[in-house]
C-alpha cells in the first residue's frame, strides 16, 4: 500500500475523464510563471473558455478564462452550481436519456435551487494561462470558498459560467463537474 501511494506521489500529470469532457490535472512545479492546475476546456458557440485552478506552485485560484470574437468584453462573470443546503442531491434531468449522453444544460438544478459566487477580479488573460491558438482573453477570478462548493458537487452534475456583458447580455458556458474533487485531492497531494 505504502510502495501504491509513492508512486501516486511521483506522478506530475493525470486525466480525470467524465462523460463528455476531461479535467486535465498538473502539479508539476514553477515557482515564476503561473500554469493551469486543475483544467477543463469549454468551447461554447463560437467562444472558447478554460476553467479551473490556476496559479504558481501552492497558489491555485479558481479562474474562467475566455476569449470572445469581435474583442467583446465581459465586464464581470458568476459561477452558478448547485446549493446542496437546499437540495437532496443532484439534479439530472434525463428525460429517459442516459446519463452519459445527458447534456451539461440538464445537470444544472432550477434557479431555486441555485447559488452563485460573482468573480472577485477581473483582468486580461496573462500570456502564461492562455492555451494554443487563442491569442487573448479575459480571466476572472472566483473566492476560494466556490471551489469548495464545487467538490462538493456530484460528478455528473454541471455548473455554468455566465459571462456578463452592457446591455443585460448574458453568455453561459456550462462546465462537467466529473472528478474535479479527485482532481483537486492530487494536487493537494504534491503540497505536502
Amino acid at each position: 500500500m505504502r510502495g501504491a501511494f509513492e508512486g501516486y506521489a511521483r506522478l506530475i500529470k493525470m486525466d480525470y475523464p467524465g462523460d463528455l469532457s476531461i479535467w486535465r490535472a498538473d502539479r508539476s512545479s514553477s515557482v515564476q510563471a503561473a500554469r493551469w492546475r486543475l483544467a477543463q476546456d469549454v468551447t461554447f458557440g463560437d467562444s472558447r473558455m478554460v476553467f479551473g485552478l490556476a496559479g504558481r506552485k501552492g497558489a491555485n485560484a479558481l479562474l474562467a478564462l475566455a476569449h470572445f470574437p469581435g474583442g467583446a468584453a465581459p465586464y464581470s462573470a458568476r459561477l452558478v452550481l448547485r446549493d446542496v443546503d437546499a437540495t437532496s442531491g443532484p439534479y439530472l434531468d434525463s428525460r429517459g436519456a442516459s446519463l452519459t449522453a445527458m447534456p451539461l444544460t440538464r445537470r444544472l438544478p432550477p434557479a431555486a435551487a441555485q447559488q452563485s459566487y460573482a468573480a472577485e477580479a477581473r483582468s486580461t488573460a496573462g500570456l502564461d494561462l492562455l492555451p494554443a491558438g487563442m491569442k487573448s482573453g479575459w480571466a476572472f477570478r472566483f473566492p476560494p470558498e466556490a471551489a469548495g462548493a464545487l467538490a462538493q458537487l456530484d460528478p455528473r452534475e454541471a455548473i455554468a459560467i455566465d459571462f456578463l456583458f452592457p446591455g443585460d447580455q448574458v453568455r453561459r458556458a456550462y462546465v462537467e463537474v466529473g472528478d474535479f474533487a479527485a482532481g483537486r485531492a492530487f494536487l493537494q497531494v504534491a503540497s505536502r
